[in-house]
């Protein structure tokens, strides 16, 4: 079978087939039965990098549509917004600017979005990250467009931050958020919500009253005893094994702790009977 390009309706494609966890040999396969296009597994993986990195959704042969610049309204606009909601994404303030006559693209929207997030990472959190926290730790954010902004990621290369480039967005195991996440949909699942006004009411009890600083440092320090375990699973999900294998609370403990325990015997023994063969 002949070496054929792939057009970018069929990286589109492959990466769709990745977000449904297929493995590269299936995809490898999947072209060749329904396409009849014959890649190679290290195409199909450089390609699935690529998406992971943000760098695949450009079309180069496609005509982009010419926008015209942000002009003072568009700045005027914006700033209202985000002053009366500053939680807003690139569309909603896309769509704030439609209202408003303006034809920027999301894409100007998000560039700009970017640009305003480095002036205030410069002038206010750099200086708290140099100040509290030493060379060995690393930044940690998550998939936002904005981070993943060729200018988020050179000032951070130009300013020697040490940051983790694909962070697992959707992962419990490591991720403290998803805990509060889940936390806020079990709080709300038990109130009897009947409208709107229901729901931002116990939202903000949640943020206000029932997510307290002692629950935060519980998440946190809920880590120390998972990292040495998706370390023996060897990155896989580690469900409840950090409960099985250390019975004790992992609040005001270390990482340095739970490492130690590894060290004892019968913890060994133990690890070794929880374990699938």
């Amino acid at each position: 079978m002949p070496k054929v390009k792939l057009s970018h309706s069929h990286r589109l494609e492959i990466a769709s087939l990745y977000r449904q966890n297929w493995k590269i040999s299936a995809i490898v396969r999947y072209l060749s039965n329904q396409h009849g296009i014959d890649v190679n597994w290290s195409t199909v993986r450089n390609i699935i990098l690529k998406y992971k990195s943000g760098d695949l959704f450009a079309d180069p042969n496609s005509d982009f549509i010419k926008f015209r610049k942000v002009t003072d309204g568009d700045i005027s606009t914006v700033r209202s917004a985000l002053a009366e909601k500053c939680t807003m994404t690139a569309t909603d303030v896309r769509r704030e600017l439609v209202s408003k006559g303006s034809d920027l693209s999301k894409t100007t929207v998000q560039r700009n979005n970017s640009r305003s997030r480095i002036k205030f990472f410069d002038k206010h959190f750099y200086r708290f990250i140099q100040d509290v926290y030493p060379d060995k730790h690393r930044f940690q954010q998550d998939n936002d467009p904005k981070h993943r902004s060729i200018l988020s990621k050179n000032f951070m290369k130009s300013n020697n931050i040490n940051w983790w480039e694909c962070w697992p967005s959707e992962s419990p195991d490591l991720n403290p958020i998803e805990m509060v996440w889940n936390m806020l949909k079990r709080r709300l699942a038990k109130k009897d919500l009947k409208t709107k006004e229901d729901l931002e009411t116990a939202l903000e009890d949640f943020w206000t009253t029932d997510l307290t600083v002692e629950c935060c440092n519980r998440f946190i320090d809920h880590l120390y005893k998972v990292v040495p375990t998706v370390m023996i699973v060897q990155g896989r999900a580690t469900a409840d094994l950090p409960r099985k294998i250390f019975p004790e609370r992992s609040l005001g403990k270390s990482i340095n702790y739970f490492n130690s325990k590894l060290k004892e015997p019968l913890l060994r023994q133990k690890i070794a009977n929880l374990l699938p063969n």
